[in-house]
């Protein structure tokens, strides 16, 4: 089963690197099966950073709630519409399974057979059912009966009451009809009788073969005779065991695709008279099938949690999910897990110095492209090493990270901002949302917003449709406090912009508000500089 190693809601530069090169550390040391993704559309600065070292961006992971391929069964075993109902039922019981789907020949959903149908065939076999209503070839009535034909072509239709001549021959003869199917023994008299009066079929049990003369009249009235090794018994309750299941076989099932929520399809499963639903691709094949037992303990997804540790900011489903470790420099969260897990949790400016650190402890060999986005993601969430969040640690991973790429980081770094940023062509939604975080500070909720730009005039020119935006999202989302820092690079000082109780801006930064703003010299930080603030004023 693959594992998805996931950053948070709105990602970020670090959010996406540190992703991406945890999986491909991983994948080094334990197996290919991680698989880099993001909870969201990807902003233009992680583009930039992607694009100039020449990485794929992860896999969009819309949520880690448990699907339908994640339980079902597959492949599925199934039965042609031609098969007899002896071959499904001998399926049946050598797989000890509850039933099959019946296909056509490109694998497309027909119908299901089930025990139940086998059941209600098996009491109707009691009866020797007429074949009239159900026309069957010469061909799998041999096969079912395990006989050899002695007059007649395979291809040949068969349909007729199925008679069982132990009278005499001329009692017999009242009984029977052109095109009966009569099953009797070595009683060369009856066996004439029969073909006199122009049935379809003689069946001829204990294996004695009929005489040339009795083969010569068959032919000449183009009677098809079988010769099995069964006794007239045996014959006479198989016979009806020779009808295609198509014939016998349910048209409505509940059917499912892969993709669907197990959560949406289990009240359907649990009501099904089948106790099973088929999954179903594009081109309605079968590829699955769901079962009530699969649905009792359902394998959960497996996923690595990068740069979060907040429900808020994780994946939709996350109680659902198996999470494996945590990889994190943030305040813990409230994710909890069933059983103990790895977690590394630094005091550090970016996710991915840790990831950095973790391919030395690991002894693996970094590629140039995954050094690239490691070190942008490291000057991205530190501000270009100026964030009071930034360590020595961070800074000497730049430095190591970019002597790998053979960069200067921070003229690297002042393009991805100059480059990445884009902010003059976002729309206010877009720039509040672009790296959005939201935080349960005791019963208080708060958004805060960050953009970082090298130009803040371009930003502050559109103030007063970003408030009116800020309060409409406030409103919308039910937040106490919505903050949007406009954090200047260059200044290394932020904007901050506040809609909703802004009240607790005033009472923990000893500042006054004006039009909605201030700027806060040196704040450049939101985790470290507003969060915490904001958390002891509450």
């Amino acid at each position: 089963m693959s594992i998805y190693v996931i950053g948070h809601k709105n990602p970020d530069a670090d959010s996406i690197c540190s992703a991406i090169a945890y999986a491909y550390l991983k994948n080094q040391t334990n197996g290919n099966n991680h698989i880099a993704a993001c909870l969201g559309k990807i902003n233009r600065e992680t583009k930039f950073v992607l694009n100039h070292f020449n990485v794929s961006p992860p896999k969009y992971l819309p949520h880690v709630k448990i699907r339908v391929k994640d339980v079902m069964t597959s492949p599925v075993i199934t039965t042609s519409p031609n098969s007899s109902i002896k071959d499904i039922g001998e399926l049946i019981y050598e797989r000890n399974i509850r039933g099959a789907p019946v296909v056509d020949e490109n694998g497309c959903l027909l119908g299901v057979v089930t025990e139940r149908n086998i059941a209600h065939q098996y009491i109707e076999e009691l009866k020797i059912r007429s074949l009239k209503e159900i026309e069957i070839k010469l061909g799998q009535i041999a096969e079912t009966l395990g006989g050899k034909i002695i007059t007649g072509n395979s291809e040949n239709v068969i349909s007729g009451n199925v008679l069982i001549g132990a009278m005499l021959p001329e009692s017999m003869a009242k009984f029977i009809s052109p095109g009966d199917i009569v099953i009797l023994g070595n009683r060369p008299g009856a066996q004439i009788t029969a073909i006199e009066k122009g049935v379809s079929c003689l069946v001829v049990t204990g294996g004695f073969a009929p005489s040339e003369k009795i083969k010569k009249m068959a032919g000449d009235k183009s009677v098809a005779i079988i010769v099995t090794s069964q006794d007239t018994f045996a014959a006479a309750r198989l016979i009806n065991l020779s009808i295609p299941v198509e014939k016998i076989m349910d048209k409505e099932m509940f059917t499912m695709g892969e993709e669907d929520l197990l959560s949406e399809v289990t009240d359907d499963i649990l009501t099904s008279e089948y106790r099973q639903g088929f999954v179903l691709d594009a081109d309605n094949s079968v590829i699955g099938i769901v079962t009530r037992s699969d649905i009792i303990n359902p394998i959960r997804r497996k996923v690595i949690l990068m740069d979060h540790s907040e429900r808020s900011q994780s994946a939709e489903g996350i109680e659902q999910a198996n999470i494996l470790e945590i990889i994190d420099h943030h305040r813990l969260g409230d994710i909890q897990t069933a059983e103990p897990i790895l977690v590394i949790s630094e005091p550090v400016g970016s996710t991915s110095t840790i990831v950095w650190e973790q391919f030395k402890k690991a002894n693996v060999e970094i590629s140039k492209n995954m050094a690239g986005i490691l070190m942008a993601a490291i000057l991205s969430d530190t501000v270009l090493l100026k964030s009071p969040t930034a360590t020595p640690k961070d800074e000497a991973a730049v430095k190591e990270l970019g002597n790998i790429v053979g960069l200067d980081p921070m003229k690297f770094g002042i393009q991805m901002y100059s480059e990445g940023s884009g902010v003059s062509t976002m729309n206010p939604t877009e720039i509040i949302m672009a790296d959005f975080k939201v935080y349960n500070l005791n019963d208080v909720k708060v958004g805060i917003g960050q953009v970082e730009t090298t130009d803040l005039k371009t930003v502050l020119d559109r103030k007063d449709e970003i408030l009116q935006e800020m309060e409409k999202i406030r409103n919308d989302k039910d937040m106490d406090l919505v903050l949007m820092m406009v954090t200047d690079i260059m200044k290394a000082g932020t904007e901050l912009l506040a809609s909703g109780r802004t009240r607790l801006i005033k009472k923990g930064f000893g500042v006054k508000l004006k039009e909605g703003s201030v700027f806060l010299p040196g704040v450049i930080s939101r985790k470290k500089q507003i969060a915490p603030v904001l958390m002891r004023v509450i």
